[in-house]
Formats: structure tokens, sequence, C-alpha cells
């Protein structure tokens, strides 16, 4: 520069280009999001309709012996049924770890590898809200909504608690986040370790879904 100063402005052509970057990653995990929400609640609607509740389809046994079976059972509580009958609270709880999340999509996180993780979180988190407000469908003797997530996978052999898909994506979600922070896949540690507060705070919420 001519009055010897430096001129650190960045150029307009690397600012459009990160501009660029960042909408197609919000776009790829705004569809993620949904696409796995869609999946979630279309196979529970599918197996429950198709079984009711209570009901066990066998999948998979060796010699007789049962290994996986589709068995449509009501959670109300969190992830793989940590916390029964506290559905209001872990609703509470998806909604805030859901405005988390979004916060840091949409505004701090940088990296393909968050974005995918965080992704799969939001699909989760929201599929599994959607049951715990009573949106199914299902309603007690007395009439009323039951507020309780529907789930349909069960591990027999091992007698794993029943989950669904959408816990799946929790899981592989946070996984994913574990291993950033383990293996430095993402750059920035701090970014890091946010993705990984907001997973903490949707796996709390989901635990007992």
């Amino acid at each position: 520069m001519a009055d010897g100063r430096s001129d650190h402005t960045t150029p307009p052509r690397r600012l459009t280009a990160s501009a660029n970057g960042n909408a197609i990653r919000l776009g790829f995990f705004v569809v993620l999001a949904a696409s796995a929400v869609a999946f979630d609640l279309s196979t529970k609607d599918r197996v429950f309709a198709a079984l009711g509740l209570g009901g066990r389809h066998l999948v998979w046994s060796v010699q007789e012996t049962p290994v996986f079976s589709l068995t449509t059972s009501l959670n109300r509580g969190a992830l793989f049924g940590i916390g029964q009958n506290f559905t209001g609270l872990f609703s509470a709880l998806s909604l805030a770890a859901t405005a988390f999340v979004l916060y840091w999509q949409f505004f701090r996180v940088r990296s393909w590898w968050l974005t995918v993780a965080l992704g799969l979180i939001q699909g989760g988190i929201l599929g599994n809200l959607y049951d715990r407000l009573g949106w199914h469908g299902i309603i007690d003797s007395s009439g009323e909504k039951v507020l309780a997530v529907r789930d349909f996978l069960f591990f027999e052999l091992i007698r794993f608690p029943i989950f669904n898909f959408a816990d799946s994506f929790l899981v592989i979600g946070a996984a994913m986040l574990l291993l950033a922070s383990w293996w430095e896949l993402e750059p920035a540690e701090e970014e890091t370790g946010a993705a990984l507060a907001a997973a903490g705070s949707a796996a709390g919420d989901n635990a007992a879904s």
C-alpha cells in the first residue's frame, strides 16, 4: 500500500467461494436431517401398521434360537428405555438440543464431517420428538394421546433394549463426533468440542427412546 499499511482484506473471490461452500453444507444438513426423519417415521408407521402394538415378527434365528426380530413397543423414556415416564422433560430437552445443534450448524460448523454428524443427530432428535408429542396418532383406552416413542428393532439373542432408527442415527452421529475429537479429523478443536456438547445434550434427552 502507498501509505505503508498492509492490506489484510480477504479477496472477494475467496469470500464468495466460502459463502457458496457454507450454503451447500447447510443445504446438505437440512436434506440429511429431513431424510433421516422421514426414514425413521416411515419405518415406524409401516411396522406398527403391520404388527400392531406388542406384535412380533422374527427376522433372524440360528438353529431355532431367535437372534433379531421386529417387536413393537412404546417407550416413555429416553434412548434405549432410560428414564421412563419423563416424557415432558425429554421433549423439552429435545427442543433445547435442536436449538443448540441448529445454532452450531448454521453459525459455527465449517466441516463436512461435523455437518454429517449433526445432520444425523438432528434427524434422530426430531424423529423421536415427533413421537413424544403424540403425533403418531396412538391413543390409550381413555382416548388420550400416548406420549411415547415407537420402538421395534430388537436383538433378542443379547436382549438388547428395543430401539428404532432415530436412536441409531443419534448413536452414529455421536460416534462421528467422538472420532473427530479423538483422531483430530476436524481442523477446529473448539468447533468439534462445541458439537460434542450439542450431541451430549441430544443423547441425554434421547437416551431413552
